[in-house]
């Protein structure tokens, strides 16, 4: 079984990771970290890869820099790392990401993904990915039951029950950060730490991906980002001395 899993380079401080100016996300090396949900795909690569066989390729866009979340990948148990790095591809939202990712897991049996990235929340690229494969998809998947006959069945968690869903090969999952069985979190191995140091990354262009410059970045993009900002969550309580100055209070910021 080739197995594909999509990570993504994140800021790991939130405080140090926006352009205030610009109103985006600071890219840098000094600041990054793989996206949480990411390590869980991947966690779930190498649990199926430990029972039923098979190789992990870890694919990611982004900046060179990059590479260093793709070798500590490569740690955990990665066999195969690909870095997508184009500066025409920057810029990109969801559609015109899932069109680039897309282009460079067509080969493979399955395809992870983490449910969503810190950095964005949309949730929104692993159904578009499947999408534009035209191939089975899964989202919330927080368990792997069994593989056979090409056929993968998994628990799934939606807002009102658990459920046990069989998913023929090849199929996209999104996963959960919820993930039971796959002894979260991994450390690194010795022999994975030995690989590193010999493992190539492979850098991929739009064109190795046969990806056009209108398909990519802000010009293949049907949003723009205006704006990124913390969220304030900071609180303030007003003790009330009496139930009737209480109800006061609360008509006040009901707007009653």
């Amino acid at each position: 079984m080739r197995i594909a899993v999509c990570m993504k380079s994140v800021p790991a401080d939130f405080n140090k990771g926006l352009d205030k100016k610009a109103g985006g996300i600071l890219r840098s090396p000094y600041n990054s970290t793989i996206n949480p949900a990411d390590i869980f795909a991947l966690e779930t690569a190498i649990t199926i890869k430990n029972r039923y066989g098979g190789s992990i390729s870890a694919i990611t866009m982004g900046p060179e820099f990059a590479e260093k979340q793709l070798k500590e990948a490569c740690a955990l148990g990665a066999d195969e790392l690909f870095l997508i790095c184009d500066r025409r591809a920057a810029g990109a939202d969801t559609f015109a990401t899932s069109a680039v990712l897309s282009a460079a897991l067509k080969s493979y049996d399955l395809v992870l993904c983490g449910e969503r990235s810190i950095d964005g929340e949309t949730g929104q690229v692993p159904a578009e990915i499947s999408a534009r494969l035209e191939l089975p998809f899964l989202n919330s998947v927080n368990r792997i039951v069994e593989f056979k006959d090409n056929t993968l069945i998994c628990k799934t968690l939606d807002d009102n029950e658990q459920k046990e869903v069989a998913l023929p090969l090849p199929a996209v999952l999104a996963i959960s950060c919820g993930m039971e069985d796959i002894g979260h979190p991994l450390a690194p191995s010795l022999s994975g730490l030995r690989k590193v140091r010999t493992v190539r990354v492979r850098r991929l262009n739009l064109e190795d991906l046969k990806i056009s410059v209108e398909q990519a970045g802000e010009k293949g993009s049907k949003t723009m980002v205006k704006q990124v900002t913390i969220p304030d969550w900071s609180r303030k309580c007003t003790m009330a001395q009496s139930l009737e100055i209480g109800l006061s209070l609360s008509m006040e910021v009901l707007n009653v």
